[in-house]
């Protein structure tokens, strides 16, 4: 099958729908399928050049706590992207977060084949989300599955409730994956390896990451376990506020470590004794969570929509109050202090993460293509 996957976000840059995307098109090659990305992209990247088709601009704007991209083909790109579209005859075009303006609505409306899209996105729990979620986004969904769409993939029951609102039957949880075995066995970084106990914590700098109720929460915690240190792995507007915090209080064994690529991350989580995500809204999913569960890390994180959907049964016990620096530090605390609470949810999480391995989540998307391509060919 030829495939499209259309990617709203700038390519050049860091972030989990890219990541996603760039796992998805390998396993798919894998398969046997022939597979392009469609993307705005600000640079090219050698090593990808045969597979990604550079296409519109991107340009980043800072909303509702967190940053969002919109990407657009205008004039002779829109020309570029017609010829694209007409050239391939992809037999499907897989969209991910389909309506990141305004990309994906651009080949969206010049696709003449299947159209399925994942969406990954879930509004913040504030007044403007809150209209998105439960009146917004069923409205145009609704359109989307109508009008547009063959199929939709949800990555977890939190985007589900509202793409259920359009009372479509085409409509599939599928979470996102990882490469389980990808996360064994690698090196730490050995410096860190002095006796202290290493909590890690890996994203956007940005408000809805909750960064500063982790920070808040070690500073509590320091007096009591002056052994913990804090590995802070990620960029974003908020640095300079981290940085004027740390100095503020004084707060020892703090460690910037800025973005790190994905080898090094790999490595962080090896040398972590705790993963810690503190985010308390916009979160679908929680790949950063299983992430550190294939590492075999036992994990700490607010009970966001998102990650609720990952930490169940036994991995409950993980969860804190979200916003609550108190719940954080004594959930943290507990951590700590006792090896065995940490064995037992490392050991969950080492047993539960297999089901989110890219051989089975393939194999799910597979089906839903083959469905929705012989639909389409039915119906002609």
């Amino acid at each position: 099958m030829k495939i499209a996957l259309v990617c709203p976000y700038d390519w050049s840059q860091p972030g989990g729908v890219q990541s996603q995307i760039r796992d998805l098109a390998q396993i798919l090659g894998d398969r046997d399928h022939i597979v392009k990305i469609i993307t705005p992209q600000t640079r090219k990247l050698p090593e990808e050049s045969n597979q990604i088709i550079g296409i519109g601009k991107s340009y980043r704007l800072k909303f509702q706590g967190t940053q969002i991209d919109i990407s657009l083909a205008i004039g002779q790109e829109h020309r570029k992207l017609k010829e694209i579209l007409n050239q391939e005859k992809f037999d499907l075009i897989h969209f991910h977060t389909i309506w990141n303006p305004f990309l994906p609505l651009q080949i969206l409306a010049l696709s003449q084949t299947t159209n399925i899209a994942t969406f990954h996105d879930t509004p913040q729990q504030t007044r403007l989300g809150k209209l998105a979620m439960f009146l917004l986004m069923p409205t145009a969904s609704q359109w989307l599955l109508k009008h547009y769409l063959e199929a939709a993939i949800a990555v977890s029951q939190a985007p589900a409730t509202y793409l259920k609102k359009s009372q479509a039957e085409n409509i599939y949880i599928i979470p996102n994956g990882i490469f389980v075995k990808k996360f064994n066995n690698n090196l730490p970084f050995t410096q860190y390896l002095d006796g202290k106990f290493n909590i890690l914590f890996l994203g956007r700098l940005e408000q809805r990451k909750g960064i500063f109720y982790l920070l808040k929460a070690f500073a509590l915690l320091k007096p009591d376990f002056p052994h913990i240190r804090l590995l802070i792995a990620g960029d974003g507007y908020q640095k300079p506020g981290i940085q004027h915090f740390i100095q503020q209080h004084n707060l020892k064994d703090v460690i910037l470590l800025n973005f790190v690529s994905e080898a090094d991350k790999l490595r962080y989580y090896a040398t972590c004794d705790l993963y810690c995500s503190p985010a308390f809204d916009g979160e679908s999913f929680g790949l950063v969570l299983i992430e550190a569960m294939a590492s075999g890390k036992p994990v700490v994180a607010a009970a966001n929509l998102g990650y609720q959907t990952v930490l169940t049964g036994e991995g409950k016990q993980a969860l804190t109050i979200p916003k609550s620096v108190f719940s954080l530090r004594d959930k943290l605390a507990q951590m700590i202090a006792n090896p065995e609470f940490r064995q037992q949810i490392s050991h969950w999480g080492k047993e539960n993460v297999q089901q989110y391995d890219w051989q089975i989540i393939v194999e799910r998307i597979e089906q839903v293509y083959q469905k929705t391509v012989s639909s389409r060919s039915r119906s002609k």
